[in-house]
Order: structure tokens, then sequence, then C-alpha cells
């Protein structure tokens, strides 16, 4: 009895320390098993604005994947849900909606400010931080609520513009404004206008439109046209401004043509041809930046996708950056928690720059002069 009794201790000893040493090698995969960390991702991905909202997407597709192989957020990775909001106020609600039901702590996305207006009220509601790309209007701006974005706003580019404008020597200007999106254009055109205007200098006409209907322009080029300007503004989707370069030189006629960054995508060239080239944008997107952190990113981008980050890549890219380092700061992974934390980020690391964040959430950038040439843009005056 003794001699079974020596056994059947050590036999107990033997399992507890195979029960040990199992428990210690699952430890590395307890820790792994932490639950991730739910970020929404809601942009254009169909549509006429569908090219910026995908390269936004694959941007920040390229973030996550880097922040998840060196450990992710607190030893939690990323699981991006991705719906697609059409750039359309009913379908940006749709997608918010789902993404909040869904349970992610914030999203990223939401590139148009008409469209995404209302989900203001539902960011709050539900307490889910949105960090947008490139709203850019000043009437999200200076509210205590729970949206950011990492873009500058759209005034300053028509500060800019109006103001190279009128050092070109520019007496007339008509303006091509879509007032499908007016809390962007508007801001935007009054301030061209207030740099602009003056010592002779004024703006001739303004031809508002929402879309031109079955592609005909006729109306809209023959109102630009009509007081014979030497620029025109173009405040419009980069396929509009394309088809109006186009139907000006086929009248004959070669305005300097003036637009704001968001026309910056192939679909500018693939439309307006050679009649886009010399075309003047003022962007908070420089691409002949010799940045590290950016050239680090283009090398990933180009081996990826095949082809050079844009301004909507590069955007696309540093939201999802700021939301990272304001996660990495929280006290809480919940929305309340980012929320805090995205309100006293005061800047981040963006791609080219230090990108700085006022205590809305609203970003500070400086811009760049670029022209269209060859079916690129470069910096103005380069050459």
């Amino acid at each position: 009895m003794r001699k079974y009794g020596i056994k059947s201790s050590l036999a107990r000893t033997l399992l507890r320390l195979r029960i040990a040493f199992a428990f210690t090698a699952l430890l590395p995969l307890i820790a792994c098993a932490k639950p991730p960390i739910k970020i929404g991702i809601a942009l254009p991905l169909t549509g006429v604005t569908a090219y910026r909202g995908v390269a936004a997407r694959n941007a920040i597709e390229l973030q996550a994947e880097a922040i998840n192989a060196s450990g992710g957020i607190r030893g939690r990775k990323l699981e991006l849900i991705i719906r697609d909001d059409a750039d359309q106020r009913d379908k940006t609600m749709t997608a918010d909606r789902e993404l909040m039901d869904l349970g992610v702590a914030a999203i990223v996305g939401n590139m148009s400010s008409d469209a995404a207006f209302p989900a203001l009220a539902l960011a709050s509601e539900h307490r889910v931080p949105i960090v947008s790309p490139s709203i850019s209007a000043q009437s999200f701006s200076g509210k205590d609520d729970y949206f950011f974005r990492t873009c500058g706003l759209a005034a300053p580019t028509g500060a800019v513009l109006g103001e190279w404008a009128a050092g070109q020597g520019l007496k007339k200007v008509a303006v091509a404004l879509d007032v499908s999106n007016e809390s962007y254009s508007r801001p935007l055109l009054e301030a061209f206008k207030s740099v602009f205007e003056g010592e002779g200098r004024m703006i001739e006409t303004i031809v508002p439109f929402l879309k031109a209907p079955s592609g005909d322009n006729t109306a809209l080029v023959d109102a630009l046209g009509s007081s014979n300007p030497d620029g025109v503004f173009c405040i419009t989707s980069e396929v509009q401004c394309a088809a109006i370069c186009q139907a000006l030189a086929k009248r004959g006629k070669k305005p300097q043509i003036i637009a704001p960054m968001g026309v910056m995508t192939p679909d500018l060239f693939q439309f307006g041809g050679k009649t886009v080239e010399g075309l003047v944008v003022s962007s908070y997107f420089d691409p002949e930046s010799r940045e590290p952190r950016y050239l680090e990113f283009k090398s990933r981008y180009e081996a990826a996708y095949g082809r050079e980050p844009d301004l909507a890549s590069c955007q696309g890219y540093d939201a999802m950056t700021g939301l990272v380092q304001a996660m990495l700061r929280a006290r809480g992974l919940d929305g309340p928690g980012i929320r805090e934390a995205l309100r006293g980020l005061g800047s981040f690391e963006a791609l080219q720059d230090l990108r700085r964040m006022d205590a809305f959430g609203d970003a500070i950038q400086s811009q760049t002069l670029l022209v269209a040439e060859e079916g690129k843009f470069v910096k103005l005056g380069k050459n």
C-alpha cells in the first residue's frame, strides 16, 4: 500500500507539472486571443467619387496591416469593417448607422461635406468618433462633438488661388459652381472672391449648377464664356472640370483654369486629355515631397497597388494614423475614450508634415500650388 501511495503521489505531481507547462505554453495564445478592435470604414466605393474612396480605402488597409503586424493596439488587432457610403446623404447615414450598430470603436471616412453633415448628430448620439480624411467645410468647425478631420479647411484654398490669380494679372474670372455640395463650394468661392476682387479685378459670372443633364455642357459653357473671361474657376468634380475644359477648347477658348484640389485624380486627365494642361490647383498634398515617412509609404503603396499614391490615398492614410495615435494615448478604447484622446491630440506625424490639430479636432495644413503637366501635377514654377 505504501508503495502504491508513492506512485499515486508522483503521478499527481507529474500531472500538475504537465498542466502548468501546458498553461505556460498557452499564455502567448491567450494573449493573442484578445478581441480585435473594430474600426468602421465608410467611403464612396461606387459612384462618381469612387476613385477617391477606393484610393483612401487602399491606404487605410495598408496602414492597418502594418499596425497589426507590429502587434496591434495594446496587444489587440484592428478589424476593419468596410461599407460603401456612395458619397450620398442617405447611404452615408445607412453606412454609418450600420457600422455603429456593429459595435465599432470609431469610423474613418465620410469624404463629402454635404453627404456627411447629418452624420454629426448620429455620431454624438452613439458616442462613436468619426475621423474624416477630406471633409473641409467651415460649417463642421468649432463644434464640441464626435466629428474630427485630419485635413485642412477648403476656404484657405480659395484664398491662395485668389491671390495667385490676382498676381498673374487676371482681370475677369467666371465661376462654375457645383451647388450639390454648397457647404464646401460656397465658402471656397467667398474666400477666392475676398482676395481676388479689387483694383479692376472682378468675378464676372457665377454659374451655379447641380449636374449637366445627360452630360450636355452647352448651356453651362455658354454662360461661362459669355463675358469672355481670362480665367475660369471650376469648383466642380474632376469629371465636370474636364468636360468644361474640353468644351472651351472646342470653341477655341483657352482661359486660365483654376480648381480646388479635389480634381486631382486620374479621371481629370483621362476625360480632359490635353485640354486640362496648365490647370492650376492649390493642394494640401505635395506629389514631390521628400519627407522620409511619405517616401516609405510611397514605396509600400506602389508595391501593393502598382501606382503612386495621390491626394486621396494620403488623406486616407493620415486619417487612420491620427486615429491610431489617439488610440495609443486613450485611457479607454471605447468611443468616449478615443474622443477624449482625439481632442487632446495636438499634433501627429502625418505622411508629409507634422499635422496640427486644434481643440475641436480640426487640422491645420500648409498648401502647395501645382499645375497640370503631361498627365500629372507638378509644383508651379518649377521649370
